[in-house]
């Protein structure tokens, strides 16, 4: 590996979460290698009293796995709505030898970054 190459970390889940407004926490989209339960990632990905923030960076943990996730708070003109779609799209990762306790997830989150981004475009527009 050369000096401009970084070594990312492995993702076991990566998954959409959404609060909606009749439901509550909605775990809108996921994808896992087999074995990762997600059961639950919609509440530590959207914590309670994220509605009075714009964007936050939310690190957890999750049946083995460490998770990150990238809130986003978009304001929205559809009724249904309320004024607004609360978003995150986040990670998880199992923890190894090489990436330690932590999984290293945090290499994650400019990529989720621009991933929030571009799902709460798509959802602005439905």
């Amino acid at each position: 590996m050369n000096d401009n190459e970084v070594d990312i970390p492995t993702i076991d889940a990566i998954f959409i979460a959404r609060f909606d407004t009749r439901q509550g926490n909605v775990l809108e989209w996921s994808d896992s290698v087999p074995g990762i339960q997600l059961r639950g990632v919609e509440f530590s990905a959207l914590p309670s009293g994220l509605h009075n923030i714009n964007q936050d960076v939310i690190y957890f943990h999750l049946e083995g796995c460490i998770g990150v996730a990238i809130f986003a708070h978009v304001p929205s003109s559809n009724a249904e709505h309320r004024g607004a779609q609360m978003i995150s799209v986040g990670v998880l990762v199992k923890p190894s030898a090489d990436t330690g306790r932590c999984g290293q997830v945090w290499r994650h989150v400019e990529f989720l970054k621009r991933q929030t981004k571009t799902a709460s475009n798509l959802k602005r527009t439905v």
